[in-house]
């Protein structure tokens, strides 16, 4: 009877013990996704999560499939009738200049695009190395250190998304809208154009024509400047990650003087908290090689 209690009794605890390292493990893998939680949506609306994501849904690659060519073709047009128009026009040089910061910017934005669909087995190792050092913090400490460094990554990318946002909204919306017709060359009645070289190859003046072409370019615009804002949120997340990573390896040099300093820990003691560090240290060594292959 005794041997039977004991063995009733011991199965719970061991079942207890397994259902507090599964929790404990959920909400670490929760910090992580909250961690990453707008690289995840700006790289979904650009139809490359999917191959950033260890397992992606089927949804997800069907959409990706489907929606990236999409993507592509219309961020190439709304800078295709810049170049034509730079080009194939006469162009004054003040012109010339008003026209070149538009055109780097948005040829820049397809050249990043590119390289993210190209670096996406590298930035796909980068999220799977941050998963893998969130699983290892243990301390409350380290986890409050990080959750910190996630707090400044998320306020840095919300003043970025805003800026972003915010300026393609006003230039490709809010002033076509606002601004009405205007007197053109041939002393007619011109709608706002946005992006010059349209009328090259048709009569974007033309009612339905001009809606068409205004909403395509308002379209492009979103895509453009949301890769923009992709790639500064990776920077952020990635730079964050790496500083709490430094943050955590001050902290536990600073205990391990302290220990020292008080002769309160053993030589095995001392030992293991120096192994923790080197291994603390290799990790964030293996982290920025990663990121510098982005």
């Amino acid at each position: 009877k005794c041997t039977m209690n004991f063995e009733k009794n011991d199965i719970p605890l061991a079942t207890n013990d397994s259902s507090i390292e599964k929790t404990d493990k959920t909400d670490k893998i929760d910090h992580f996704n909250y961690s990453i939680r707008y690289v995840r949506c700006l790289l979904r609306i650009l139809c490359i999560w999917q191959l950033v994501v260890a397992e992606p849904t089927r949804l997800e690659k069907h959409l990706s499939t489907l929606f990236l060519p999409f993507v592509s073709i219309l961020m190439i047009t709304l800078v295709l009738p810049l170049y034509c128009h730079f080009i194939f026009r006469p162009v004054s040089h003040f012109e010339m200049i008003l026209l070149l910061g538009p055109l780097t910017f948005q040829t820049g934005n397809i050249i990043m695009h590119f390289i993210l669909l190209i670096r996406s087995k590298t930035l796909k190792l980068c999220v799977q190395h941050m998963e893998h050092d969130w699983l290892k913090f243990d301390d409350p400490t380290e986890l409050n250190i990080m959750k910190k460094h996630v707090r400044y990554s998320h306020v840095l990318t919300l003043v970025c998304i805003s800026f972003m946002y915010a300026s393609a909204i006003s230039y490709f919306l809010i002033w076509p809208l606002l601004s009405g017709d205007a007197l053109d060359d041939k002393n007619e009645a011109a709608k706002p154009k946005t992006i010059p070289g349209t009328e090259d190859y048709f009569n974007a003046q033309a009612n339905l024509l001009y809606k068409i072409v205004f909403c395509i370019n308002f379209i492009s615009a979103l895509f453009h400047y949301t890769v923009t804002t992709a790639v500064c949120n990776l920077a952020i997340v990635l730079v964050s990650h790496a500083c709490g990573l430094i943050q955590i390896i001050i902290w536990n040099l600073e205990n391990f003087i302290q220990q020292i300093t008080d002769k309160n820990s053993s030589p095995d003691e001392t030992n293991m908290r120096i192994r923790i560090i080197i291994e603390k240290h290799v990790e964030l060594l293996n982290s920025s090689r990663l990121q510098r292959k982005l």
